[in-house]
C-alpha cells in the first residue's frame, strides 16, 4: 500500500510539473513577442526622422584667425568684416583688424563649378 501512495503522490508532483512548464511555454510564446517589439534595433535607427539645427555655428574671433593660418592648406581667401585674407603676409599685416572679442557667421561662396571660391566672415552682431 506504501508504494501505491508513493507513486500517486510522485505522479501528481509530476504533472504539477508538466503544467508548469507548459504555462511557461505558452507565457513565452504569447508574452516575449511583446517585449521584442518595445526594443530598439537596427532598422528603428533609420526610420527615425533625423532634424538639422536651424541656427547657424558662431565662430569666435579667435577661431577665426586659426582658420586664416591654415590659409596655405585650403587656399581659399578668406573674408573677415570686409577685410581679405589671401596668403600668411595678409595675416601678419592685418591680423590686428580682427576683434577676438567679436562672434561671426560663416558664408561659403562657390564658384560655377561648384568648388569653394571664398570663405566669408561677417560679424554677428
Amino acid at each position: 500500500m506504501e508504494n501505491n501512495t508513493t507513486d500517486a503522490l510522485e505522479f501528481g508532483v509530476n504533472i504539477l510539473l508538466f503544467l508548469a512548464a507548459a504555462t511557461y511555454i505558452v507565457y513565452s510564446f504569447l508574452d516575449l513577442p511583446k517585449i521584442y517589439d518595445v526594443l530598439k534595433g537596427p532598422e528603428t535607427v533609420y526610420m527615425q526622422e533625423s532634424e538639422v539645427p536651424a541656427t547657424e555655428d558662431l565662430w569666435s574671433g579667435v577661431q577665426v584667425i586659426a582658420k586664416i593660418y591654415r590659409i596655405g592648406d585650403d587656399e581659399v581667401p578668406i573674408t573677415v568684416d570686409g577685410v581679405t585674407f589671401k596668403d600668411e603676409s595678409d595675416l601678419k599685416n592685418k591680423q590686428s583688424n580682427i576683434d577676438v572679442k567679436k562672434h561671426y557667421y560663416e558664408e561659403i561662396k562657390y564658384d560655377d563649378d561648384g568648388n569653394i571660391s571664398e570663405i566669408v566672415f561677417k560679424p554677428a552682431s
